[in-house]
Order: structure tokens, then C-alpha cells, then sequence
């Protein structure tokens, strides 16, 4: 699907499937030319779910997906950081902790990094297998989580081992 045509972007800015925040966020994520630009789409994201409205619940799990899937420097991160600060303040609604704003900062350490990865992977398994329950194609979650179509399939046939293939094929290439 040719993502870059107008029409088709504007759909998945004016839907209110949180779906469409993912699907964003993965187009973004591979087509941005510059880190700055990566912050911009970002931070856009994350005003999005703000002005859905969507649950804290929902808006905590689409940022630790979009956090995951659009990673930047340190320097970026603090100040995309800052900028979700203000817009929680005008908001009213400080959705992203400071207990998480502390451990991006710290994530250099070694387990802290290891403990953020698996929960990553956690989450990138429990979207595969929400996805799938709700009858999308493995290409069409593949295109979600940032995997190929024959991955996703893998997992799913795993079963309650598919986060540990993830887990494991990413270890091996470290």
C-alpha cells in the first residue's frame, strides 16, 4: 500500500483506531530522512493520542510502542521529553510517569537496557497475539510491529514460546 499518497495518510490521521498510531509510527520510523524529523513525527504521535482522548491505559502502551519503534539520541530523547512534559502539563494529564522519564535517562545500564529490550519484546509479542486474535493477516501485523510476514508467522505458531524466539533471535545478533 502506497503510504505516501495523501489521501491514504489523511485516513490514518483522522481514524481513532489506535492502530493507526502504530502503523504511523512504522511508516515514520523507516521513512524519515533526520533525527530532528524522527522527533517531530514523535512528539505529533504523542499529541495524537492526547487529543483522542484515549484511556491512560491505551496511551501508555501506544507510547512504549512508538518509544520502541522511534528511538533517539539522548540529547533528542531529553528534549522530546521536555516537550511531552508541557504538553501533559497543558493537558492535565501526566500519563508518562516520572518514574519512566528516570529510567530513560538511566538507560544506560546495563540491566536497566536488558530490562527495557525484554519489555519490548514482551509488548511487540502480546501485539502480535492481540492482532492476531482480531483476524489480521500476518503481513498486516507485520507491517505493525516492524517484522517480516514469515516471522510473525513463526511466532504465532510458537505459541507461548513466540516471545522467546524474538528474545532469542535478537540475542544472537549482539
Amino acid at each position: 500500500m502506497d503510504w505516501e499518497d495523501e489521501d491514504r495518510w489523511n485516513a490514518l490521521e483522522a481514524s481513532d483506531n489506535v492502530f493507526s498510531l502504530v502503523v504511523m509510527a512504522q511508516i515514520k520510523a523507516k521513512s524519515s530522512q533526520s533525527e530532528d524529523e524522527l522527533k517531530a513525527w514523535k512528539y505529533h504521535l504523542v499529541k495524537l493520542m492526547y487529543q483522542r482522548n484515549y484511556s491512560k491505559e491505551d496511551i501508555l502502551q501506544l507510547y512504549r510502542y512508538i518509544d520502541w519503534m522511534i528511538s533517539l539520541p539522548k540529547e533528542l530523547e531529553k528534549q522530546f521529553l521536555k516537550d511531552v512534559y508541557l504538553l501533559e502539563e497543558e493537558k492535565k494529564m501526566p500519563y508518562i510517569t516520572s518514574a519512566e522519564r528516570f529510567g530513560l535517562e538511566k538507560g544506560e545500564e546495563m540491566g536497566v537496557v536488558k530490562g527495557l529490550y525484554k519489555g519490548r519484546y514482551e509488548e511487540k509479542f502480546e501485539t502480535i497475539m492481540r492482532l492476531s486474535k482480531l483476524n489480521l493477516q500476518p503481513q498486516d501485523i507485520a507491517a505493525g510491529v516492524g517484522l517480516t510476514p514469515e516471522k510473525v508467522r513463526e511466532v504465532l505458531a510458537a505459541g507461548d514460546k513466540g516471545l522467546d524466539l524474538l528474545i532469542g533471535e535478537d540475542a544472537t545478533k549482539h
